[in-house]
C-alpha cells in the first residue's frame, strides 16, 4: 500500500446507547477523529459473512491506529460503514485492513 493511495476522508465514530425517554434505547454515534483510508467495494466472490446474516460490502485500509475497533463505524460524506472485522497486515503496524458493511440510512 501506497499512502497516495489513501484518497478516502473517512470519519471514525463510536456507538453509546443513549435513553429514549420510553424506557427503551436509541444508538447515538460520536466522531472520534478522521482518517484517510482506501475504501473498495467487494466483489460477489469476496462477499464475508459473519454468523449467516451479516455481510461485509467493502474493504478499506487505513494506516495502523490502536483505536479502531469492531463496531465502531466509519462515515464517508452520506455512508456509513460498519466494522465487522479488522487485520493488521504487516509486521510494524504500518496498515490496518478493516472488513466493513455499508449500512442504509436506517440502519
Amino acid at each position: 500500500m501506497n499512502i497516495g493511495q489513501l484518497r478516502q476522508r473517512l470519519t471514525l465514530q463510536s456507538a453509546s446507547a443513549i435513553a429514549d425517554g420510553s424506557g427503551g434505547l436509541v444508538t447515538s454515534w460520536t466522531n472520534l477523529k478522521d482518517v484517510w483510508g482506501a475504501l473498495q467495494p467487494l466483489s460477489t466472490s469476496q462477499l464475508w459473512q459473519q454468523d449467516g446474516n451479516r455481510q461485509a460490502t467493502h474493504r478499506v485500509t487505513l494506516r495502523y491506529d490502536s483505536a479502531v475497533q469492531t463496531g465502531m463505524r466509519l462515515q464517508a460524506n452520506s455512508r456509513n460503514f460498519l466494522i465487522h472485522a479488522l487485520t493488521v497486515t504487516d509486521d510494524r503496524r504500518r496498515w490496518l485492513e478493516l472488513l466493513v458493511e455499508e449500512q442504509s440510512e436506517l440502519g
